[in-house]
């Protein structure tokens, strides 16, 4: 974990105070480290004798009731401690099916009750050793995870630590709110580029000038940084396009659109590609003639797009999110 070993020793710290819950916030741009923290810091409280529970929300299951609870009750099956306990909570999550009409969930008391059974869950494992809940993505949390979450900050189990972990700007407006009124401590930590020293690990084998080279580039996002050091030199020329080598041009650019491009449709990736021609601000006019679209459907694209963090308001306009948090 280059350049976050004091986030490490925080999070291994709140796992020592005994009996004592705590709140983490752990945000950043993507690409910038939040699931290699979250996994190294899984890897330390279980070596240190914590339990360790982990979830993962996903765009897919953002509209799938208790996705990402169950996504981590699924990880408590490797746990014989907590497998039993999880089938139980498992059992009640997805039967009976709830009634058509109410949001995909369960009706108001059987909810409160789910709720309470989830807290003395793990409130149960927690003792007397301590309880690491990890949550990555939070940002793509279905509403009925949320509102689990929501109920756990705001009734924190003993000896717990929450570690939600989300984009910078994107966590559930609910969460802040419960969060602002958690009888636990709150540690916000917000992950920045890494140090140039501290980056030097991720591109192994180049020369020191390379390697400043890339980090200038990669603006010390470390996903970045490894995508960049994969390349053959030359196709980190063809990519560096403008002045500054990433001050102004498309490098970072044509790399994130290309690491993201896997996850998007045909129509959004259409869209991407026009707008990306553009210089500026983008105007849907313009990437819809380039994109030989409806300009209808293209204002419809480029609002996903935003959702997904590709694009970004910006001087009141949209534009593409670099690395590192920044617009171009």
């Amino acid at each position: 974990m280059p350049g976050r070993g004091a986030e490490l020793a925080e999070l291994r710290r709140l796992t020592a105070r005994t009996g004592e819950p705590a709140c983490v916030v752990v945000g950043g741009e993507p690409g910038i480290g939040k699931s290699r923290l979250l996994s190294a810091f899984a890897a330390v409280a279980a070596s240190d004798g914590v339990a360790v529970l982990t979830g993962r929300a996903t765009e897919i299951g953002s509209g799938v009731p208790w996705a990402l609870v169950l996504d981590a009750l699924d990880h408590a099956g490797n746990q014989p401690d907590l497998a039993a306990d999880a089938d139980r909570l498992r059992a009640g999550l997805v039967a009976p099916a709830p009634p058509a009409g109410d949001g995909g969930h369960a009706p108001g008391p059987e909810r409160h009750r789910t709720h309470r059974r989830a807290r003395a869950l793990l409130e149960a494992r927690a003792l007397p050793s301590g309880l690491a809940l990890l949550i990555d993505d939070v940002h793509w949390a279905d509403t009925a995870s949320t509102e689990l979450v929501d109920y756990l900050v705001r009734h924190p189990p003993r000896a717990t630590v929450i570690v939600l972990a989300t984009r910078t700007g994107r966590l559930p407006p609910v969460l802040e709110r419960s969060l602002a009124g958690s009888p636990a401590p709150v540690v916000r930590m917000q992950l920045g580029p890494l140090p140039a020293k501290d980056a030097e690990s991720l591109t192994p084998g180049k020369p020191p000038a390379y390697r400043r080279r890339l980090y200038e580039i990669s603006r010390g996002n470390p996903l970045y940084l490894e995508i960049l050091g994969r390349l053959p030199e030359r196709t980190v020329d063809e990519l560096c396009r403008g002045p500054g080598c990433g001050d102004g041009g498309r490098t970072e650019l044509d790399v994130l659109i290309a690491r993201e491009l896997g996850t998007l449709g045909i129509s959004l990736t259409t869209v991407l590609q026009a707008a990306s021609i553009t210089v500026g601000a983008l105007d849907p006019a313009l990437v819809a003639s380039i994109a030989e679209m409806p300009e209808e459907d293209v204002r419809t694209a480029l609002d996903d797009l935003a959702a997904r963090d590709v694009l970004r308001v910006a001087d009141g306009g949209l534009r593409f999110r670099a690395p590192g948090g920044q617009q171009q």
